[in-house]
């Protein structure tokens, strides 16, 4: 199991500004955090065993699994 602890989404720690917004120029995701997650391989006998989608992170993981 792994665990990835929330992570501010900007370029600097000093930026007040997201690094992304959607379309309409609000921050992606809101509030300029992304979630903690966690992830877990069972050699691939269960799949997404938590029910979950990963958190929103565009630069880093692509939107895999959006």
């Amino acid at each position: 199991m792994n665990y990835r602890s929330s992570l501010d989404n900007k370029l600097e720690k000093s930026d007040n500004t997201s690094a992304l917004t959607y379309l309409n120029g609000s921050d992606a995701p809101n509030g300029q955090k992304i979630a903690p997650f966690m992830t877990l391989d069972l050699s691939g006998s269960i799949a997404n065993m938590f029910d979950r989608k990963p958190a929103t992170d565009f630069r880093t993981y692509g939107a895999i699994g959006h």
